[in-house]
């Protein structure tokens, strides 16, 4: 019996002692195994911050390009755009000081009546001579982003035929409703004051309404209508539409039940309205406006830091092989074809909520000259 109590008492013994002291295994396990986290953690912050440097030299790079631009661009050959210069016809170069060709060597036969071509001022907004063809602005850095005033004048004369007396109710809204996604990204986006430019005779807000609000009838979230504002629609044919489209949305100076102020003007002319709009939508605009870059450049003014900007167009990458080079500029509905390098610079400026891309390679054109582009459809937020 007391031989079994001692062995007793020393298994007791033992058994506390290693409680007290843990096996020195256990201890340099630890011991590793907190070495290596700690080395992955390092390593880990020490890629982000390599990254991030990264990211911050070609932010100051892009910066100092821009910057560069803004003081050096020559405007008599250029356009400023968003801090970056794009060349006018038959000029090049980082500031645009450089000339390129007199006729356009990727298409001689669409470019070579072009007299503005060979003149040191090859792109002149008040020139008034509508013999022009649409190839005849054609930019190596924008495509054919800027026309005459005329030319456009002349669009706009047309783009009135195209609707006036009509029943139709809608431009092709479907395909941007589907194309958007249903717009469901913007389901709990307070709309607040928001323009709508180049709204034609229905807008693309109506069809935007009615795809939330279809959404949203099953759930108790805000209803569109409710979040609306103001709203301002920009439209150069408006008050023409309201008079001779029975069916214009707008007709009676209301629209979803609330009144508009309807601005009868271009997107170049939107002037004093800077930081003014929550929202703003431009679906399907800039091939039928005179100057694409100043009215970009006006969208991207109008709206407020942190604003959404909902908005969609097609590029063309090789514009001349578009059309016919018997083509017209004075026949021509959609004279304007800016090359995708436009729309990357403009986007930029915008945090991204929702983007789709389409690429399209066309090879309709007489010459053989391919006509390869797409389109873009994007949600975002302006950068503040």
């Amino acid at each position: 019996l007391r031989i079994s109590q001692r062995e007793a008492y020393r298994e007791d013994n033992m058994s506390k002692k290693n409680k007290s002291h843990p096996s020195p295994w256990i201890s340099w396990k630890s011991i590793v195994v907190a070495v290596v986290c700690c080395l992955a953690v390092t390593r880990l912050f020490l890629t982000q911050q390599q990254d991030q440097r990264h990211s911050n030299k070609k932010n100051n790079l892009a910066s100092s390009a821009d910057a560069a631009s803004a003081a050096y661009c020559d405007t008599q050959h250029g356009t400023l755009f968003l801090n970056r210069c794009f060349c006018h016809p038959a000029h090049t170069g980082l500031f645009c000081t450089e000339r390129s060709w007199i006729v356009n060597s990727h298409w001689i036969e669409a470019t070579e009546h072009c007299p503005n071509l060979s003149r040191n001022i090859t792109y002149d907004p008040n020139d008034d001579d509508g013999r022009y063809r649409y190839n005849c602005y054609y930019s190596e850095s924008s495509g054919i982003s800027q026309v005459p005033r005329a030319v456009w004048k002349d669009a706009q004369r047309q783009e009135l035929n195209v609707w006036k007396g009509g029943t139709q109710t809608q431009d092709r809204a479907d395909t941007h409703i589907n194309s958007f996604a249903n717009y469901e990204v913007l389901k709990h986006h307070v709309f607040g004051k928001t323009l709508e430019i180049g709204c034609g005779p229905w807008t693309q807000l109506r069809w935007i309404a009615h795809a939330l609000e279809k959404q949203q009838r099953a759930t108790t979230g805000t209803v569109l209508s409710w979040s609306l504002q103001h709203i301002t629609l920009l439209e150069p044919n408006g008050e023409n539409y309201m008079k001779q489209v029975p069916s214009c949305s707008y007709k009676d100076g209301k629209l979803l039940g609330k009144p508009i102020t309807l601005l009868p003007i271009g997107g170049e002319d939107l002037l004093g309205h800077d930081h003014e709009f929550d929202t703003v939508i431009s679906i399907n605009v800039l091939d039928h406006v005179q100057d694409a870059l100043r009215v970009l450049q006006n969208t991207y003014n109008s709206l407020k830091p942190g604003g959404v900007l909902i908005w969609h167009d097609r590029w063309f990458d090789s514009p001349l092989g578009c059309r016919s080079s018997k083509d017209y500029m004075g026949t021509t509905l959609h004279p304007i074809r800016p090359k995708f390098a436009v729309f990357s610079h403009f986007l930029t400026h915008f945090e991204p909520l929702y983007s789709r891309i389409t690429v399209e390679h066309i090879d309709s054109n007489p010459a053989g000259v391919k006509c390869d582009g797409g389109s873009i459809y994007f949600i975002g937020r302006k950068k503040k």
